[in-house]
């Protein structure tokens, strides 16, 4: 049986005939196209990458929420920290019930267990039992407890309660900065990974193309940009009359038209 990988697996098979096709199999492999790697999408290409949004639709809500906070005024503060105190309070009872019915579940099984006479030989069955339910513990509530006691404290004392209610607003900013750092980033990686798989296709599509191919496609390039026909003879300053970028920018390789091309400052 061969050896392939999962990307040459399709040229093995016969479902992948040509390098174009390959390489653009290959491109999932990367940042750039890595979500879609598990996807059934052949030897396609997406003709654009989706800008993710998640980061900039939370700007105009982390937005809202800061600009809210700073309008409050004390005695709505005031309001909010003692449903705050009162949510708090619940949950604390809620767990304490909740650990209280873990271990009514627990602990007569585990002292079942511990009392088990077993024969030696299933002693570490035991043992791995009993790590197991030594391991299950109830959840911590001493936050919430100091929870409680800070919000009733920011209630009781005035200092506090300022205190607490910058903080409240700090955190909102920090929020705000947070979605707003990301969701500039997004943009900034949206714009690279496009400009990316749209320089790819062009090599791709460059490298199905013939010589005479290509000195076509960079005469006709060159042409439209400068707007008159372009004369690829050396002048009499040794200089060539187009572009070097002007053939990179399109993909296509200038060693196809004339040997070193270079601007009129011949660089």
């Amino acid at each position: 049986m061969p050896r392939m990988t999962g990307y040459t697996c399709d040229i093995v098979n016969g479902k992948i005939n040509t390098a174009e096709d390959y390489l653009k199999s290959c491109l999932y492999a990367f940042g750039v196209l890595i979500r879609y790697r598990d996807a059934d999408h052949g030897t396609e290409l997406p003709d654009e990458i989706p800008l993710d949004t998640y980061h900039i639709k939370n700007v105009d809500a982390e937005k809202k929420r800061l600009e809210e906070y700073k309008a409050r005024t004390d005695d709505e503060w005031r309001e909010e920290l003692r449903k705050d105190l009162e949510h708090e309070q619940e949950s604390y009872n809620k767990t304490l019930k909740e650990n209280q019915e873990m271990l009514d579940r627990i602990n007569p099984i585990k002292a079942k267990i511990e009392a088990w006479n077993v024969d030696e030989k299933y002693a570490d069955v035991k043992k791995f039992a009993l790590e197991q339910l030594n391991m299950t513990e109830p959840d911590d509530t001493e936050w919430y407890v100091e929870g409680i006691k800070s919000y009733e404290k920011a209630l009781s004392d005035e200092t506090a309660f300022q205190e607490w209610k910058q903080r409240q607003i700090e955190m909102a900013q920090r929020d705000y900065e947070y979605e707003l750092q990301h969701a500039e980033e997004d943009r900034q990686r949206h714009k690279k990974f496009n400009d990316y798989l749209s320089g790819f296709k062009k090599e791709i599509a460059a490298l199905g193309m013939t010589e005479d191919e290509h000195r076509s496609k960079v005469y006709e390039i060159l042409e439209k940009k400068h707007g008159r026909k372009v004369n690829f003879e050396m002048n009499e300053q040794g200089n060539y009359d187009c572009f070097i970028e002007d053939c990179y920018k399109e993909g296509i390789n200038p060693e196809y038209v004339a040997d070193g091309i270079v601007n009129s400052e011949g660089k």
